[in-house]
């Protein structure tokens, strides 16, 4: 059966803008755990602060301090998570016109892909060379200037705003190799 190729895919986007947007949602990002971690630290050592001793070094402290560090390094991830998996964009994307995409639909990645990129990307950012790595991988990828964090999860950054989307191969013009066009069927 005859089908239409599928719409060209927006070109990869440059890696000084997706650097750019990077700066922006690690602010955002690091604004989320900083508004949930300290206030929540701050006030546990308030509450388990009893009778004028320093509460830093109970167990119930390190039990607070944990579970706040969870939550914040949670709401931190379901950022990106979460704003990956709805439209492919976070704020910073959005204000740079990129977006990222399944490397098989072209649409933004489901949740179980979008969880996967977010935790890739933490996981590297624990070790400053992973992070640095990562962050420079799209520099010499090809074709598609992935990160480490993309090819995991199988997406790519695309430009959306003020680029023409990239030509059509001229052997795919006609349908998909194989395929018979309208009207000639046999």
């Amino acid at each position: 059966m005859y089908q239409q190729p599928a719409a060209p895919w927006p070109p990869p986007a440059s890696w000084g803008v997706r650097a750019v947007a990077w700066i922006v949602d690690g602010l955002i990002g690091a604004s989320i755990f900083a508004l949930i971690f300290y206030p929540g630290v701050f006030f546990s050592i308030e509450i388990l602060d009893a009778g004028g001793k320093p509460a830093e070094d109970t167990p119930e402290m390190m039990v607070a301090f944990l579970i706040m560090l969870l939550v914040a390094l949670f709401a931190s991830f379901s950022y990106f998570w979460l704003m990956h998996a709805s439209s492919g964009q976070t704020l910073g994307k959005k204000m740079m016109g990129i977006k990222a995409i399944s490397v098989r639909t072209g649409e933004p990645p489901s949740l179980g892909a979008s969880a996967l990129r977010q935790f890739v990307r933490m996981l590297l950012g624990f070790v400053w060379v992973g992070a640095l790595l990562d962050y420079l991988w799209p520099l010499w990828d090809q074709p598609y200037q992935q990160a480490i964090h993309d090819k995991a999860a199988g997406t790519r950054v695309v430009q959306v705003r003020g680029v023409a989307p990239a030509p059509m191969p001229p052997h795919y013009a006609h349908g998909y190799p194989g395929q018979v066009p309208p009207g000639r069927a046999g």
